[in-house]
């Protein structure tokens, strides 16, 4: 039973981490799309 635990411990912590980490990404991707300027000048 404790395996049984540990096992669904670790793999909510490992799907609340990839969600979190997809999110963030696409906030970021948000965030660069509504400032256009800020890239283009960072590119230059």
């Amino acid at each position: 039973m404790k395996k049984l635990l540990v096992v669904l411990c670790a793999v909510l912590i490992i799907t609340f981490g990839i969600v979190g980490y997809i999110e963030i990404n696409s906030n970021s991707n948000e965030i660069m799309n509504e400032n256009p300027n800020s890239i283009t000048v960072q590119e230059s």
